[in-house]
């Protein structure tokens, strides 16, 4: 990632719940970003493909895919595998705004071989570039500090953001939040026993 990217992030954060009319460390709804963006969100069950193709690829490989985004005709759709619980949910579809927002251009898909097998193309960069942007449009720096574990429970702040306990623990560690509040801690603590002259 380029120098100031993360700092870039979360000053994109800030701005988008600003224009949303959202305090910098409230929640930010995936589903009111897409909106915003004018970004639809649908199930692959909603795309009227035949029941053995849904089933196929709700059911049978449920894990091999999460979202991907289809761009057409000036419009964006993000397909989501419905099977996926909220947390990762909504680390798919901020993944996928991430990408629109960032402006990258969309994989490549190839077949190959005798039996038409799909190969998707691969951008390391900007893969890593879309998952930093979308922990902090989900779990920005601001809320992460207001929101501390120490002044509130863990499941509380992960069902209030809509994130996995993975995601909140990623984003305390990446942050530095969760090393500045032990060093405030370790502050008080030795404050308290020296011993007074």
């Amino acid at each position: 990632m380029e120098r100031g990217f993360k700092t870039r992030c979360e000053e994109m954060s800030r701005s988008l719940r600003a224009e949303l009319g959202l305090e910098p460390a409230a929640p930010l709804p995936t589903e009111q970003l897409a909106s915003y963006l004018g970004v639809y969100l649908w199930s692959v069950e909603d795309l009227g493909l035949d029941s053995t193709d849904v089933t196929q690829l709700v059911h049978s490989d449920a894990d091999s895919w999460s979202a991907i985004t289809v761009s057409a005709a000036g419009l964006d759709a993000i397909i989501l595998n419905p099977t996926h619980r909220r947390g990762r949910y909504s680390s798919d579809v901020m993944h996928e705004l991430a990408h629109l927002l960032l402006g990258h251009e969309p994989s490549t898909m190839f077949f190959a071989g005798q039996e038409n097998l799909a190969l998707r193309g691969f951008n390391r960069a900007a893969e890593e570039e879309a998952n930093w942007l979308a922990g902090a449009l989900l779990l920005p720096r601001d809320a992460l500090v207001r929101w501390h574990p120490r002044n509130c429970p863990p499941e509380t702040m992960c069902d209030e953001f809509g994130v996995s306990k993975q995601m909140l623990d990623f984003r305390m560690r990446v942050t530095g939040v969760e090393r500045q509040f032990s060093r405030r801690k370790r502050a008080v603590s030795n404050r308290r026993t020296v011993p007074a002259s």
